[in-house]
């Protein structure tokens, strides 16, 4: 408990306060100020959080004097999980791109059957993309905070489910080219057609674009932005989980 008074009387003075000041806006006298720091009196969890706030520091730093290893654990190993898991995800992306990309180009040139490059180009690569957008604040989240409000949490939801429409149209259709493909093929000549009303148009407005960039703003850079909105919106605030782990305790 010595250590919390070292601590509070060297944060204090770091941050240029004056004990008469602390006190005022902690709503306590001046004395009480200077028994915590002399280990007369020790304040209590509560008021060791409303400390924390007025220095602008975590409760762990006022506690420990550092970071302590509790908030690392509880914290920070998940955006360890997260970050690991994403980058596998990403990385079989490339290795797609590199690799399974150019034999599905090549085999359906001599088939005549282009289910199998669908499912790859119009499903597994937004994907990725959602994968790799979710993955750079999951890697930014190891060495700082990024935690938005609750509002801004909100949007970013609903940003991510706006973006995330055209590719989720795009992998409906991948998904029944690709079963249409299985299906028919021991079949040398067939001939077949799908038509949902709504997602047609969708599906007509990026593929009609003859430069092609329609179809990779679906399957790339919308699912992109949607990642990075995603991983944003379910960031929650260390206030609200530590409610959360009371509420359940």
């Amino acid at each position: 408990m010595n250590d919390i008074a070292k601590n509070i009387r060297k944060i204090r003075k770091q941050k240029g306060i004056t004990q008469d000041a602390l006190a005022e806006q902690l709503h306590v006298t001046r004395q009480a100020v200077s028994n915590w720091e002399t280990g007369k009196n020790q304040p209590d969890l509560d008021m060791l959080e409303s400390i924390s706030q007025a220095f602008g520091v975590e409760l762990m730093e006022l506690i420990y004097g550092t970071k302590g290893p509790e908030g690392y654990q509880r914290f920070q190993r998940r955006f360890i999980r997260w970050t690991v898991v994403l980058g596998v995800l990403v990385l079989l992306a490339i290795l797609d791109a590199w690799f399974l990309k150019p034999w599905i180009r090549e085999w359906q040139s001599i088939n005549y059957r282009f289910g199998l490059k669908m499912v790859n180009e119009w499903l597994l690569l937004p994907i990725g993309c959602v994968a790799a957008g979710m993955l750079m604040p999951a890697v930014v989240s190891l060495f700082r905070s990024v935690q938005p409000g609750e509002r801004v949490r909100k949007w970013l939801r609903i940003a991510a489910i706006v973006l995330l429409v055209p590719a989720f149209v795009m992998a409906i259709y991948a998904v029944i080219w690709g079963v249409i493909s299985i299906r028919t093929a021991g079949m040398e000549n067939y001939s077949t057609s799908v038509s949902i009303p709504v997602l047609d148009r969708v599906e007509f407005f990026f593929l009609s674009d003859p430069t092609g960039f329609r179809l990779r703003l679906a399957c790339t850079y919308l699912p992109f932005l949607a990642g990075l909105c995603l991983f944003l919106s379910f960031l929650r605030d260390r206030k609200e989980d530590d409610s959360d782990s009371k509420e359940k305790s």
